[in-house]
């Protein structure tokens, strides 16, 4: 006897970048393990706090932009739409915003999203590059993001060259909260 029951298909996630409906590839495990180590260190230095740490919830900037943020931080709670008290989606720019980047996401990260987070103010912008075990760090300063700061992990010793030793950056802050938030990158980018 056939099964003529469907499937039940999950929709693929999209965002729309200036009005156009853009797929999102399914994320790895290395791509969510990230994403999770990031959570778990913004959660636990923000408990308490006013501001929270979400992962994957539609942020709409605007009628063309709805973008799916790997995780951000949300200091304005008058931005989150709730429906029976549970989240909807963010409307408005978070405060912060991270994005783990992958061969097909690596160019709108840097680029198109990277205009448009600026443009809407959000006040810094995380692009992190697991393969490289890197992150790049925007600030916004004045409507503007400044020239990325890199922070890099990757192994330097006596032989190392000066250019490696300049991006050799294995904490990272925010300027959110100072020095008072610091992660160390081998959390960052622990598979275990």
């Amino acid at each position: 006897m056939e099964n003529t029951a469907k499937k039940y298909v999950e929709p693929p996630r999209t965002e729309k970048i200036n009005g156009q409906i853009v797929a999102q590839a399914s994320a790895t495990y290395g791509h969510n393990n990230i994403v999770g180590n990031i959570y778990n260190e913004f959660r636990n230095f923000l408990k308490g706090k006013k501001c929270k740490v979400a992962m994957d919830v539609d942020t709409v900037l605007d009628d063309e932009q709805t973008f799916r943020p790997d995780l951000f931080v949300l200091c304005d709670p008058n931005k989150i739409l709730k429906k029976d008290g549970k989240w909807l989606r963010v409307v408005g720019a978070p405060d912060l915003v991270v994005e783990v980047a992958s061969p097909s996401t690596a160019k709108n990260d840097l680029g198109t999203k990277k205009d448009i987070y600026e443009k809407y103010g959000v006040r810094e912008y995380w692009i992190v590059f697991p393969m490289e075990r890197t992150i790049l760090v925007y600030l916004l300063n004045d409507d503007k993001f400044d020239e990325a700061v890199t922070y890099n992990n990757n192994y330097v010793d006596e032989y190392s060259s000066p250019e490696d030793l300049a991006v050799y950056k294995p904490i990272i802050t925010t300027s959110l909260y100072g020095d008072d938030l610091q992660i160390k990158l081998d959390d960052i980018f622990d598979m275990e």
